[in-house]
Order: C-alpha cells, then structure tokens, then sequence
C-alpha cells in the first residue's frame, strides 16, 4: 500500500522542518511513498536536498518513493541543475501549469 503526501505550495528552507516531519512520518508507515508535486510553486536547494535525501534513503532501505504531478516551477528547478535523472520517475507537468 502507498501513502501520497501532498507537498506544500514552498518547499524552501522556511519549510523544510516542517516538511520533512511530514514525509517522515509517512515513510515510516509505509513501504511505498507517493509525494505529490502539484502544489509545489516555490522550490530551492533546501527543498531539492531532501527530495534526493529521501530517494536515497528510499533506496538503502529498499523501499519505493515516487514523485508525481510535478509542477512547472519544480520542472524548472530540476531541469536547471540538471538532476531530474536522478530521481527516475516520469516528470508529468500537473494540469493547470
């Protein structure tokens, strides 16, 4: 079973804190985690570590992390340093962007 988590509308250093307890406390609920990007309109290096931080602790604990509806602004931010690959989930623009 997979938990979504709606990711906030800024995933900056002003919410990290609050955003990693978040996914934090649904990753340890579940196998498999969906973050939805839709919302997400203002993202920065902060935000970006820990969307690597969890795919890579997804990983040593082979668990699934998926991100979906990711919007136009986070596209750009993950296109403009180049690390969309890494993540290795299709890159769909949510509706509306």
């Amino acid at each position: 079973m997979t938990t979504t988590v709606d990711m906030p509308s800024e995933l900056t250093i002003y919410t990290a804190a609050d955003t990693l307890r978040k996914i934090n406390d649904a990753y340890r609920q579940q196998r498999e985690l969906t973050l939805d990007l839709a919302r997400t309109h203002e993202i920065d290096t902060a935000g970006l570590q820990i969307l690597m931080a969890l795919k890579q602790q997804a990983e040593r604990d082979q668990r699934q992390v998926f991100y979906v509806n990711h919007s136009a602004p986070v596209v750009k931010f993950l296109d403009f340093f180049n690390v969309s690959a890494l993540f290795r989930d299709p890159v769909v623009i949510a509706s509306g962007d």
